[in-house]
Protein backbone atom coordinates (compact mmCIF):
# COMPACT_ATOMS: atom_id res chain seq x y z
CA UNK A 1 0.00 0.00 0.00
CA UNK A 2 1.45 3.59 -0.88
CA UNK A 3 2.36 6.08 1.81
CA UNK A 4 -0.15 8.65 1.14
CA UNK A 5 -2.79 5.87 0.32
CA UNK A 6 -2.37 5.03 4.17
CA UNK A 7 -1.92 8.33 5.53
CA UNK A 8 -5.66 9.16 3.88
CA UNK A 9 -6.99 5.71 5.14
CA UNK A 10 -5.39 6.54 8.55
CA UNK A 11 -7.37 10.20 8.20
CA UNK A 12 -10.28 8.47 7.66
CA UNK A 13 -10.14 5.76 10.47
CA UNK A 14 -10.71 9.19 12.83
CA UNK A 15 -13.90 10.07 10.84
CA UNK A 16 -17.07 7.84 11.65
CA UNK A 17 -17.73 5.88 8.48
CA UNK A 18 -14.50 6.38 7.43
CA UNK A 19 -13.01 3.67 10.39
CA UNK A 20 -15.54 1.18 9.02
CA UNK A 21 -13.62 1.66 5.64
CA UNK A 22 -10.60 1.16 6.95
CA UNK A 23 -11.29 -1.94 8.95
CA UNK A 24 -12.31 -3.60 5.88
CA UNK A 25 -9.60 -3.05 3.30
CA UNK A 26 -6.53 -3.45 6.01
CA UNK A 27 -6.76 -6.64 5.12
CA UNK A 28 -5.33 -6.79 1.53
CA UNK A 29 -5.11 -10.93 0.90
CA UNK A 30 -9.39 -11.01 1.58
CA UNK A 31 -10.86 -11.41 -1.93
CA UNK A 32 -13.40 -8.88 -3.49
CA UNK A 33 -16.54 -11.05 -2.64
CA UNK A 34 -15.81 -11.02 0.90
CA UNK A 35 -15.34 -7.41 0.94
CA UNK A 36 -18.31 -6.84 -0.70
CA UNK A 37 -20.11 -9.14 2.12
CA UNK A 38 -18.56 -7.05 5.06
CA UNK A 39 -19.79 -3.72 3.15
CA UNK A 40 -23.51 -5.33 2.66
CA UNK A 41 -23.76 -6.15 6.65
CA UNK A 42 -22.99 -2.68 7.48
CA UNK A 43 -25.41 -1.14 4.64
CA UNK A 44 -28.35 -1.28 6.64
CA UNK A 45 -27.39 0.28 9.77
CA UNK A 46 -25.19 3.26 8.46
CA UNK A 47 -28.42 4.05 6.10
CA UNK A 48 -31.12 4.40 9.14
CA UNK A 49 -28.36 6.41 10.99
CA UNK A 50 -27.54 8.69 7.99
CA UNK A 51 -31.69 8.33 7.31
CA UNK A 52 -32.62 9.16 10.88
CA UNK A 53 -29.71 12.60 10.94
CA UNK A 54 -31.07 14.01 7.42
CA UNK A 55 -34.80 13.82 8.72
CA UNK A 56 -33.87 15.91 12.07
CA UNK A 57 -32.24 18.50 10.15
CA UNK A 58 -35.24 18.57 7.66
CA UNK A 59 -37.82 18.63 10.85
CA UNK A 60 -35.72 21.78 11.97
CA UNK A 61 -35.40 23.61 9.07
CA UNK A 62 -39.32 22.64 7.84
CA UNK A 63 -40.86 23.02 11.04
CA UNK A 64 -43.64 20.65 10.31
CA UNK A 65 -45.87 19.82 12.75
CA UNK A 66 -44.33 17.05 14.71
CA UNK A 67 -47.28 14.00 13.31
CA UNK A 68 -47.19 15.26 9.88
CA UNK A 69 -43.81 15.27 9.55
CA UNK A 70 -43.73 11.74 10.93
CA UNK A 71 -45.92 10.68 8.41
CA UNK A 72 -44.42 12.35 5.34
CA UNK A 73 -41.13 10.98 6.94
CA UNK A 74 -42.35 7.14 6.93
CA UNK A 75 -43.67 7.85 3.27
CA UNK A 76 -40.58 8.73 2.34
CA UNK A 77 -38.57 6.36 3.66
CA UNK A 78 -40.55 3.32 2.17
CA UNK A 79 -40.55 5.12 -1.42
CA UNK A 80 -36.47 4.92 -0.64
CA UNK A 81 -36.64 1.82 0.46
CA UNK A 82 -38.22 0.36 -2.49
CA UNK A 83 -36.12 2.40 -5.05
CA UNK A 84 -32.98 1.28 -3.12
CA UNK A 85 -34.43 -2.27 -3.45
CA UNK A 86 -35.01 -2.19 -6.92
CA UNK A 87 -31.22 -1.37 -7.93
CA UNK A 88 -30.14 -3.55 -5.29
CA UNK A 89 -31.78 -6.38 -7.22
CA UNK A 90 -31.02 -5.04 -10.59
CA UNK A 91 -27.25 -5.24 -9.51
CA UNK A 92 -27.63 -8.39 -7.38
CA UNK A 93 -29.18 -9.89 -10.62
CA UNK A 94 -26.72 -8.71 -13.20
CA UNK A 95 -23.43 -9.03 -10.58
CA UNK A 96 -24.11 -12.45 -9.05
CA UNK A 97 -27.38 -14.26 -10.86
CA UNK A 98 -26.83 -14.09 -14.67
CA UNK A 99 -22.71 -15.31 -13.83
CA UNK A 100 -24.08 -18.25 -12.02
CA UNK A 101 -26.78 -19.11 -14.81
CA UNK A 102 -24.01 -19.02 -17.13
CA UNK A 103 -22.51 -21.24 -15.06
CA UNK A 104 -25.23 -23.49 -14.59
CA UNK A 105 -25.47 -24.25 -18.45
CA UNK A 106 -21.81 -24.53 -18.51
CA UNK A 107 -22.24 -27.10 -15.61
CA UNK A 108 -25.12 -28.88 -17.94
CA UNK A 109 -22.67 -29.02 -21.13
CA UNK A 110 -19.78 -30.65 -19.32
CA UNK A 111 -22.08 -33.26 -17.70
CA UNK A 112 -22.95 -33.55 -21.60
CA UNK A 113 -19.03 -34.36 -22.05
CA UNK A 114 -18.74 -31.26 -23.92
CA UNK A 115 -15.62 -30.47 -21.57
CA UNK A 116 -13.42 -27.30 -21.72
CA UNK A 117 -16.57 -24.96 -21.92
CA UNK A 118 -15.56 -22.09 -20.53
CA UNK A 119 -17.19 -18.55 -18.97
CA UNK A 120 -15.59 -15.78 -21.50
CA UNK A 121 -17.91 -12.54 -21.50
CA UNK A 122 -18.99 -12.70 -17.98
CA UNK A 123 -17.47 -8.99 -16.86
CA UNK A 124 -17.24 -7.25 -13.71
CA UNK A 125 -19.03 -9.44 -11.27
CA UNK A 126 -19.84 -10.70 -7.47
CA UNK A 127 -17.89 -14.21 -8.66
CA UNK A 128 -15.35 -13.64 -10.54
CA UNK A 129 -12.85 -16.18 -8.06
CA UNK A 130 -15.47 -18.63 -8.42
CA UNK A 131 -15.72 -18.25 -12.22
CA UNK A 132 -12.01 -18.63 -12.94
CA UNK A 133 -11.88 -21.48 -11.11
CA UNK A 134 -14.91 -22.82 -13.19
CA UNK A 135 -12.85 -22.33 -15.79
CA UNK A 136 -10.01 -23.73 -14.78
CA UNK A 137 -11.38 -27.10 -13.60
CA UNK A 138 -13.24 -27.25 -17.11
CA UNK A 139 -10.14 -26.53 -19.38
CA UNK A 140 -8.61 -29.53 -17.05
CA UNK A 141 -11.43 -32.17 -17.56
CA UNK A 142 -10.88 -31.40 -21.47
CA UNK A 143 -7.00 -32.34 -21.16
CA UNK A 144 -7.44 -35.26 -18.51
CA UNK A 145 -10.18 -36.43 -20.95
CA UNK A 146 -7.71 -36.14 -24.30
CA UNK A 147 -5.10 -37.71 -21.97
CA UNK A 148 -7.41 -40.45 -21.20
CA UNK A 149 -8.65 -41.12 -24.65
CA UNK A 150 -5.14 -40.78 -26.00
CA UNK A 151 -4.05 -43.59 -23.30
CA UNK A 152 -6.74 -45.53 -24.76
CA UNK A 153 -5.63 -45.58 -28.29
CA UNK A 154 -2.29 -46.65 -27.49
CA UNK A 155 -3.62 -49.94 -25.07
CA UNK A 156 -5.65 -50.44 -28.22
CA UNK A 157 -2.44 -50.17 -30.50
CA UNK A 158 -0.36 -52.07 -28.20
CA UNK A 159 -2.73 -55.02 -27.46
CA UNK A 160 -3.24 -55.22 -31.73
CA UNK A 161 1.02 -54.65 -31.57
CA UNK A 162 1.73 -57.63 -29.17
CA UNK A 163 -0.88 -59.87 -30.72
CA UNK A 164 0.87 -59.25 -34.13
CA UNK A 165 4.45 -59.63 -33.10
CA UNK A 166 3.36 -62.62 -30.77
CA UNK A 167 1.69 -64.55 -33.51
CA UNK A 168 3.92 -64.27 -36.21
CA UNK A 169 7.20 -66.27 -34.45
CA UNK A 170 4.93 -68.64 -32.22
CA UNK A 171 3.29 -69.53 -36.01
CA UNK A 172 6.77 -69.96 -37.22
CA UNK A 173 8.21 -72.21 -34.44
CA UNK A 174 4.88 -74.00 -34.57
CA UNK A 175 5.51 -74.53 -38.68
CA UNK A 176 9.23 -75.73 -38.07
CA UNK A 177 8.32 -78.06 -35.16
CA UNK A 178 5.33 -79.80 -37.21
CA UNK A 179 8.45 -79.97 -40.31
CA UNK A 180 10.40 -81.62 -37.80
CA UNK A 181 7.78 -84.06 -36.60
CA UNK A 182 6.71 -84.51 -40.05
CA UNK A 183 10.05 -85.81 -41.44
CA UNK A 184 10.62 -82.81 -43.94
CA UNK A 185 13.87 -82.14 -42.23
CA UNK A 186 15.40 -85.48 -42.53
CA UNK A 187 19.30 -84.92 -42.00
CA UNK A 188 20.99 -83.81 -39.25
CA UNK A 189 21.69 -80.43 -40.99
CA UNK A 190 18.40 -79.46 -41.82
CA UNK A 191 17.22 -80.39 -38.36
CA UNK A 192 19.97 -78.07 -37.13
CA UNK A 193 18.55 -75.69 -39.01
CA UNK A 194 15.37 -75.77 -38.54
CA UNK A 195 16.27 -75.85 -34.60
CA UNK A 196 18.26 -72.55 -34.84
CA UNK A 197 14.95 -71.05 -36.10
CA UNK A 198 13.23 -72.18 -33.79
CA UNK A 199 15.80 -70.73 -30.86
CA UNK A 200 15.52 -67.58 -32.37
CA UNK A 201 11.71 -67.14 -32.38
CA UNK A 202 11.56 -68.15 -28.78
CA UNK A 203 13.91 -65.90 -27.78
CA UNK A 204 12.52 -63.25 -29.51
CA UNK A 205 9.26 -63.91 -28.39
CA UNK A 206 10.82 -64.16 -24.65
CA UNK A 207 12.49 -60.82 -25.14
CA UNK A 208 9.11 -59.69 -26.56
CA UNK A 209 7.07 -60.69 -23.72
CA UNK A 210 10.18 -59.33 -20.98
CA UNK A 211 9.39 -55.91 -22.88
CA UNK A 212 5.94 -55.99 -22.24
CA UNK A 213 5.99 -57.31 -18.94
CA UNK A 214 8.37 -54.65 -17.48
CA UNK A 215 6.10 -51.65 -19.67
CA UNK A 216 3.18 -52.99 -17.55
CA UNK A 217 4.71 -52.26 -14.47
CA UNK A 218 5.97 -48.98 -15.09
CA UNK A 219 2.35 -48.04 -16.71
CA UNK A 220 0.80 -49.22 -13.44
CA UNK A 221 4.02 -47.31 -11.33
CA UNK A 222 5.00 -51.13 -9.54
CA UNK A 223 8.20 -50.76 -10.98
CA UNK A 224 10.92 -51.59 -7.93
CA UNK A 225 14.04 -49.36 -8.23
CA UNK A 226 17.08 -50.29 -6.66
CA UNK A 227 19.17 -47.14 -6.80
CA UNK A 228 22.28 -46.48 -4.94
CA UNK A 229 24.84 -43.83 -4.95
CA UNK A 230 27.75 -44.83 -7.37
CA UNK A 231 30.35 -43.24 -8.43
CA UNK A 232 29.21 -42.23 -13.08
CA UNK A 233 32.58 -42.36 -14.31
CA UNK A 234 33.44 -45.90 -13.08
CA UNK A 235 30.09 -47.42 -13.73
CA UNK A 236 29.62 -45.98 -17.71
CA UNK A 237 33.74 -46.34 -18.50
CA UNK A 238 33.04 -50.48 -17.76
CA UNK A 239 30.11 -50.62 -19.64
CA UNK A 240 30.58 -48.60 -22.35
CA UNK A 241 34.17 -51.02 -22.70
CA UNK A 242 32.45 -54.15 -22.47
CA UNK A 243 29.74 -52.96 -25.18
CA UNK A 244 32.84 -51.98 -27.45
CA UNK A 245 34.23 -55.40 -27.01
CA UNK A 246 31.08 -56.82 -27.68
CA UNK A 247 30.08 -54.51 -31.03
CA UNK A 248 33.38 -55.02 -32.46
CA UNK A 249 33.22 -58.72 -32.93
CA UNK A 250 30.04 -58.06 -34.79
CA UNK A 251 31.92 -55.69 -37.19
CA UNK A 252 31.07 -52.14 -35.39
CA UNK A 253 33.48 -49.32 -35.10
CA UNK A 254 33.36 -48.24 -31.81
CA UNK A 255 34.20 -45.39 -29.94
CA UNK A 256 34.47 -43.74 -26.83
CA UNK A 257 34.19 -40.28 -25.73
CA UNK A 258 34.97 -39.69 -22.14
CA UNK A 259 35.15 -35.73 -20.93
CA UNK A 260 34.03 -35.92 -17.59
CA UNK A 261 36.25 -33.74 -15.91
CA UNK A 262 35.41 -34.61 -12.29
CA UNK A 263 34.30 -37.21 -10.11
CA UNK A 264 30.94 -37.61 -10.48
CA UNK A 265 28.39 -39.01 -7.72
CA UNK A 266 25.18 -40.16 -9.25
CA UNK A 267 21.88 -41.80 -7.36
CA UNK A 268 21.27 -44.67 -10.42
CA UNK A 269 19.95 -48.11 -10.76
CA UNK A 270 22.66 -49.82 -12.62
CA UNK A 271 20.39 -52.61 -13.61
CA UNK A 272 17.75 -49.71 -15.26
CA UNK A 273 20.38 -47.65 -16.89
CA UNK A 274 21.96 -50.64 -18.60
CA UNK A 275 18.96 -51.49 -19.87
CA UNK A 276 18.06 -47.86 -20.93
CA UNK A 277 21.48 -48.02 -23.21
CA UNK A 278 21.26 -51.56 -24.49
CA UNK A 279 17.80 -50.73 -25.54
CA UNK A 280 19.26 -47.47 -27.59
CA UNK A 281 22.32 -49.51 -28.93
CA UNK A 282 19.98 -52.12 -30.35
CA UNK A 283 18.18 -49.82 -32.71
CA UNK A 284 21.43 -48.19 -33.52
CA UNK A 285 22.24 -51.24 -35.39
CA UNK A 286 18.95 -52.13 -36.21
CA UNK A 287 17.77 -49.07 -37.88
CA UNK A 288 21.56 -48.83 -39.53
CA UNK A 289 21.61 -49.83 -43.29
CA UNK A 290 25.54 -48.91 -43.98
CA UNK A 291 28.06 -51.22 -44.60
CA UNK A 292 30.09 -50.08 -42.13
CA UNK A 293 28.28 -49.45 -39.10
CA UNK A 294 29.79 -47.20 -36.17
CA UNK A 295 28.82 -46.16 -32.71
CA UNK A 296 30.62 -42.87 -30.63
CA UNK A 297 29.63 -43.61 -26.95
CA UNK A 298 29.90 -39.74 -25.59
CA UNK A 299 30.09 -38.64 -21.66
CA UNK A 300 31.00 -35.74 -19.78
CA UNK A 301 29.55 -33.39 -17.05
CA UNK A 302 27.50 -30.17 -18.05
CA UNK A 303 26.76 -28.03 -15.29
CA UNK A 304 24.37 -30.22 -12.35
CA UNK A 305 23.95 -32.78 -15.28
CA UNK A 306 25.73 -35.94 -16.39
CA UNK A 307 25.14 -36.31 -20.54
CA UNK A 308 25.25 -39.35 -22.20
CA UNK A 309 25.18 -40.09 -25.73
CA UNK A 310 24.60 -42.49 -28.15
CA UNK A 311 25.78 -41.39 -31.86
CA UNK A 312 25.09 -43.36 -34.89
CA UNK A 313 25.57 -43.71 -38.49
CA UNK A 314 22.65 -44.86 -39.74
CA UNK A 315 19.01 -44.64 -41.50
CA UNK A 316 18.34 -41.25 -39.28
CA UNK A 317 14.30 -40.22 -38.27
CA UNK A 318 12.64 -38.11 -40.20
CA UNK A 319 12.04 -34.49 -38.26
CA UNK A 320 8.34 -34.67 -38.31
CA UNK A 321 8.72 -38.30 -36.18
CA UNK A 322 11.17 -36.88 -33.56
CA UNK A 323 8.45 -36.33 -31.18
CA UNK A 324 6.88 -39.64 -31.35
CA UNK A 325 9.83 -41.87 -31.53
CA UNK A 326 9.18 -42.13 -27.79
CA UNK A 327 5.59 -43.35 -27.74
CA UNK A 328 4.26 -46.91 -27.73
CA UNK A 329 5.00 -48.44 -30.84
CA UNK A 330 6.29 -45.69 -32.52
CA UNK A 331 7.89 -47.79 -35.46
CA UNK A 332 4.48 -48.68 -36.41
CA UNK A 333 4.12 -50.34 -39.89
CA UNK A 334 8.07 -50.46 -40.32
CA UNK A 335 7.76 -52.30 -36.60
CA UNK A 336 5.44 -54.87 -38.14
CA UNK A 337 8.33 -56.43 -40.14
CA UNK A 338 10.09 -59.71 -38.28
CA UNK A 339 13.10 -58.93 -40.51
CA UNK A 340 14.03 -55.80 -37.88
CA UNK A 341 12.37 -57.52 -34.91
CA UNK A 342 12.03 -55.31 -31.54
CA UNK A 343 9.13 -55.21 -29.52
CA UNK A 344 8.63 -51.35 -30.42
CA UNK A 345 8.28 -50.53 -26.75
CA UNK A 346 12.00 -49.89 -26.11
CA UNK A 347 12.27 -46.34 -26.90
CA UNK A 348 9.24 -46.45 -24.46
CA UNK A 349 10.78 -47.94 -21.70
CA UNK A 350 14.12 -45.63 -21.88
CA UNK A 351 11.78 -42.61 -21.20
CA UNK A 352 10.21 -43.91 -18.71
CA UNK A 353 13.21 -45.54 -16.92
CA UNK A 354 15.26 -42.32 -17.58
CA UNK A 355 12.22 -40.40 -16.09
CA UNK A 356 12.34 -42.65 -12.98
CA UNK A 357 15.46 -41.14 -12.56
CA UNK A 358 14.70 -37.72 -12.34
CA UNK A 359 16.43 -37.20 -15.89
CA UNK A 360 15.18 -36.65 -19.47
CA UNK A 361 15.71 -38.25 -23.21
CA UNK A 362 15.60 -36.71 -26.27
CA UNK A 363 16.95 -37.62 -29.64
CA UNK A 364 18.40 -35.42 -32.73
CA UNK A 365 18.51 -36.85 -36.62
CA UNK A 366 19.89 -36.16 -40.06
CA UNK A 367 17.75 -38.56 -42.14
CA UNK A 368 20.09 -40.71 -44.51
CA UNK A 369 23.19 -39.22 -42.04
CA UNK A 370 22.59 -40.90 -38.61
CA UNK A 371 20.83 -40.22 -34.50
CA UNK A 372 22.22 -38.89 -31.76
CA UNK A 373 20.28 -40.14 -28.97
CA UNK A 374 21.11 -38.03 -25.62
CA UNK A 375 20.16 -38.74 -21.91
CA UNK A 376 20.66 -36.35 -19.14
CA UNK A 377 20.77 -37.81 -15.28
CA UNK A 378 20.96 -35.24 -12.44
CA UNK A 379 24.67 -35.29 -10.28
CA UNK A 380 23.89 -35.80 -6.84
CA UNK A 381 27.94 -34.62 -6.00
CA UNK A 382 30.92 -34.07 -7.55
CA UNK A 383 34.27 -34.17 -6.36
CA UNK A 384 38.09 -32.92 -8.09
Amino acid sequence: MKPEKKANLEKWQRRGIGRLYYSLMQEENVSDFEKIQRVLKWIPIVFFIVTIVLFYFFYLIINLHLPLFIIVAVLLLLLIKEIGTLIFSFQVRKRLLEPLEKMKMATEEIAKGNYGVTIDDFGNNMVEDLIDSFNNMSRELKEANELKLRYERNRKRLIAGISHDLKTPITSIIGYIDGIQSGVAKDEEKKKQYLEIISKNAHYTNDLINDLFLFSKLDIEEQEYEFKRMLANEIFADFFLEKQLELEEQGVNVMIEDRIDHNCWIMVDTKMIARVLSNLIQNSLKYNDKEDKSIIFRIWNQGNWLMIQVVDNGMGIRQSELQTIFDVFYRADLSRSKDIGGSGLGLSIAKQLVEAHHGEISAQSDLGKGTTMTIKLPIAEMRD
